[in-house]
């Protein structure tokens, strides 16, 4: 398992981009999300992580507000995988990550990457059922509990409701 900071070292130009518009504390968590993304949205995802932390309260009803904006802008899984949508999709991704790192006991961004010999995250997760790899996720300590932001996000638009990212993240004790 990696941490953001070995990500740093083979990505340092997406380091060095969004720390510079989020500060270094907020630019990492932003950058090892990022190293997870497809190569071409660079400049968008900036404008994405900019925004976002210029208007950042890390709070629970930021949370709700953030959920309730996705409902409104991403129609189905279609819109949310879409890569017109990529940068939003990343920037609501870390915030929620970011601000359940910051406000629960314990957690921390965690990234695997996908082993040598598999295509990609979905040809490894088809092979071994392991969905912790190939993204970047939130692990608890010493509580084990575990969380993919951006999986809550599209269950969420998938099944239009709401509450599933409050209660996906409800596991982590604050």
């Amino acid at each position: 398992m990696r941490t953001f900071a070995s990500l740093f070292r083979t990505h340092p130009d997406l380091h060095a981009a969004l720390a510079t518009a989020c500060g270094d504390d907020l630019g990492q968590a932003a950058a090892l999300y990022a190293a997870g993304m497809a190569a071409g949205v660079e400049a968008e995802r900036q404008r994405v992580v900019e925004h976002i932390a210029a208007a950042r309260d890390f709070s629970a009803e930021s949370i709700a507000r953030l959920t309730k904006l996705t409902l409104h802008r991403i129609a189905d899984v279609e819109v949310f995988n879409a890569p017109a949508n990529a940068a939003f999709v990343a920037g609501a991704t870390w915030y929620l990550g970011e601000t359940l790192r910051r406000t629960a006991t314990g957690v921390s961004w965690q990234y695997q990457p996908v082993p040598d010999g598999y295509a990609d995250a979905r040809d490894y997760y088809a092979q071994t059922g392991d969905a912790w790899v190939g993204a970047p996720y939130l692990l608890q300590h010493p509580d084990g509990a575990m969380a993919d932001p951006r999986s809550l996000l599209k269950i969420a638009v998938i099944r239009r409701e709401g509450a599933v990212v409050s209660d996906g993240l409800a596991e982590f004790s604050k």
